[in-house]
């Protein structure tokens, strides 16, 4: 891939991945696009910020298996891997109960693809789908400085729910938008069903969001 620039999810879901690459804009991973540590994992922002103050320092601990059944008599052991502080590992479903080394390498993996892209040379354009504590991006900003010391880079907030009312940084770019349906601020994942998605307002959203990503990536290339 000839890229000009990084796109980075922050989450906290897997929102900016799936739609950005959907519409064109972020690589897939057939196209060989490296997966980073919040692009298909939903984490609370006020974790993701710890995560990067201390360095995923403490990111394997508390892990367990969340098993999902659906009766009594239901032994598969399906479910989900969890981390007590609400991280779940949702689109990790081919790691099963036995499999929390095959996870943690997996993710070994991703932060440190985290750390290549962000002491790069390409400008990094982080892209934040914002659902809560609206107070932690100022923050977030500074702690991805860090990371960022010899490369330009700018934060892509998508707000649905009107939580950032001012923001005097010009590299912190706001895009409000209509909540797409009823509860996404719960985190209610409807955004990408089918049906929504192929609805007059599913498609409005998706195409303001990959439209105003690629206005802003004009700004820095």
């Amino acid at each position: 891939m000839d890229k000009k620039i990084e796109i980075v999810s922050l989450g906290p879901n897997c929102l900016p991945r799936t739609v950005l690459t959907r519409g064109g804009i972020k690589p897939s991973k057939a196209e060989g696009e490296l997966s980073c540590p919040f692009d298909l994992v939903a984490h609370k922002l006020p974790n993701i910020i710890h995560y990067l103050e201390t360095d995923f320092s403490d990111y394997f601990e508390d892990f367990y298996f969340d098993v999902r059944k659906r009766n009594f008599l239901d032994f598969r052991k399906k479910g989900f891997w969890k981390k007590k502080d609400g991280t779940v590992f949702n689109h990790d479903k081919d790691c099963k109960i036995n499999d929390k080394d095959k996870l943690i390498q997996r993710f070994k993996n991703r932060i440190a693809n985290f750390y290549n892209i962000t002491s790069g040379n390409l400008p990094v354009l982080f892209i934040l789908n914002l659902q809560t504590n609206p107070e932690c991006v100022p923050n977030l900003y500074e702690i991805l400085r860090k990371f960022c010391k010899s490369t330009k880079f700018k934060i892509f907030v998508i707000d649905f729910n009107d939580l950032l009312e001012n923001c005097d940084n010009d590299n912190i770019y706001v895009l409000k938008l209509p909540l797409p349906i009823e509860n996404y601020h719960d985190g209610f994942n409807g955004w990408n069903n089918k049906k929504f998605r192929e609805s007059e307002l599913g498609i409005y959203v998706e195409k303001c969001i990959c439209d105003e990503v690629k206005r802003v990536i004009k700004t820095m290339v």
